[in-house]
């Protein structure tokens, strides 16, 4: 490999790191006490996607199963999140987003989406559609050729 390519991926590494830092502590700080962005990206799945059971959520995030069912204990325990037995099998809890849990995402993703735009203001709409189409050439990666 060459020392430029070598040393762009160096820099890239780090510069993500910092990225990754700093955007989520912006979106925790714009949820402030409400919720951290984790918990606000599982609300919105559980939204988006309908019930789902806890080994489902923990194999779409990639966190282990007690990571997921920590999290849901609180968002129960605050009212954004049910837990419900399976008409189909009583063995089996899913986990259901409440109206009240509703109404917060939608609240925050107007917050969000704001916050988004603004930190994306200093690129023109190109450079934005090139950013997203190195990011999903990279997402689409085949493991195996790590």
């Amino acid at each position: 490999m060459d020392s430029r390519r070598e040393q762009y991926i160096k820099e890239f590494e780090s510069i993500f790191r910092v990225f990754n830092r700093r955007f989520l502590r912006e979106m925790n700080q714009i949820f402030g006490d409400r919720l951290s962005y984790s918990e606000f990206l599982y609300l919105k799945f559980l939204d988006q996607k309908g019930s789902q059971m806890v080994s489902a959520l923990s194999e779409e995030f990639s966190v282990s199963v007690s990571h997921i069912t920590a999290v849901m204990n609180t968002l129960v325990s605050e009212g954004y999140v049910n837990r419900v037995r399976s008409e189909q099998d009583r063995r089996v809890v899913e986990l259901t987003i409440t109206e009240e849990g509703k109404r917060l995402i939608t609240e925050l993703d107007s917050v969000k989406d704001v916050h988004m735009r603004n930190s994306f203001e200093p690129l023109s709409t190109e450079e934005i559609a090139q950013l997203l189409a190195l990011y999903q050439k990279l997402s689409t990666k085949n493991p195996s050729q790590s």
